[in-house]
């Protein structure tokens, strides 16, 4: 079963770029290019237990999400750098799995 697709907060990207709208579209294309693969590189981190790279790459990442709309990611990405931190692998591991599949539900909101 597909899981619906999400949308963004509009109103806060309102609020966000408020005049900024030519930079809009650059900052939606660079998250799409980058995001992903920056996820799947810290699940394949957090999975070889290399916690502390896995918590720089977090620390880059998080604040992107607020860029495209999506503030509710960067909260939950904190959680997983909290148990990152705790040195919790296996727990941080089951985070960021069900991160990345909740987060694969808002692309198509982010592409359109």
């Amino acid at each position: 079963m597909q899981p619906a697709i999400k949308q963004l907060d509009r109103n806060y990207l309102l609020n966000f770029y408020q005049d900024m709208t030519d930079e809009v579209g650059e900052i939606f294309e660079l998250f799409l290019l980058e995001t992903e693969p920056t996820v799947l590189k810290i699940i394949s981190l957090i999975n070889k237990s290399d916690l502390a790279t896995a918590e720089e790459e977090l620390h880059k990442i998080a604040p992107s999400f607020y860029s495209v709309g999506l503030p509710q990611l960067t909260t939950r990405l904190t959680v997983v750098d909290a148990v990152v931190k705790a040195g919790n692998a296996k727990r941080a591991s089951d985070l960021i799995a069900i991160f990345y599949e909740d987060f694969k539900t808002y692309l198509p909101a982010v592409k359109a």
